[in-house]
């Protein structure tokens, strides 16, 4: 994920049909969230790769043809709003018999607010593991530092059991927790900032 660009120049990018690379960068921000979205309001793993294909590829339209502007709203509002109505259409298609006549298809799916805490968790987690990836893929960083890093501050091991099973001292480890949680903790930041520029 290019954590640089702001989003008002990727939204830019995407009303240009040869920006292809504009597609995926949306796709690698908000697929993941959307989808652990909708898997949290009760959906399967394929439904939800379902709706989060149909809400970026409503995003996108949206986008392209002028319906989505910025001035009235945050982005990632806009979003969520197209992955409620999404998720509603899908538990519709889903149940027996769909929803009795004058019922709504929104009923079940929580208001915006409840969406948003979703949101913000997915957004987390997804951010989380963005910045691990980054910090695994670092050329700067040993395997040995990085696997007792893990053991450590992902795994709950002692610094003991780390130290031995990485054939490093006590002292290396706390070095390397230290050192690596810096450092994940700039990744995390880093690629927050590109979120935070949705509000």
């Amino acid at each position: 994920m290019d954590s640089i660009l702001t989003t008002t120049m990727l939204l830019d990018r995407l009303r240009n049909p040869a920006e292809q690379l504009a597609w995926v960068e949306i796709d690698q921000r908000y697929r993941p969230i959307l989808e652990g979205l909708a898997r949290t309001l009760g959906l399967s793993g394929a439904d939800a790769a379902d709706v989060a294909q149909a809400t970026l590829s409503e995003l996108v339209r949206s986008i392209k043809n002028g319906t989505y502007d910025r001035t009235k709203g945050r982005l990632r509002s806009w979003i969520m709003g197209i992955a409620r109505h999404k998720v509603a259409a899908e538990r519709r298609a889903g149940a027996r018999g769909g929803p009795a006549r004058g019922d709504s298809a929104l009923a079940g799916v929580p208001a915006e607010r409840e969406l948003d805490s979703i949101w913000e968790l997915e957004q987390r987690q997804h951010v989380l593991r963005c910045a691990l990836d980054r910090l695994r893929d670092s050329a700067r960083v040993n395997p040995t530092t990085l696997r007792a890093f893990e053991m450590v501050a992902l795994q709950g091991a002692s610094s003991e059991d780390a130290a031995r099973e990485c054939g490093i001292t006590v002292d290396a480890v706390y070095v390397a927790k230290s050192r690596l949680t810096r450092r994940l903790q700039e990744l995390v930041g880093e690629i927050t900032r590109a979120y935070s520029r949705d509000e």
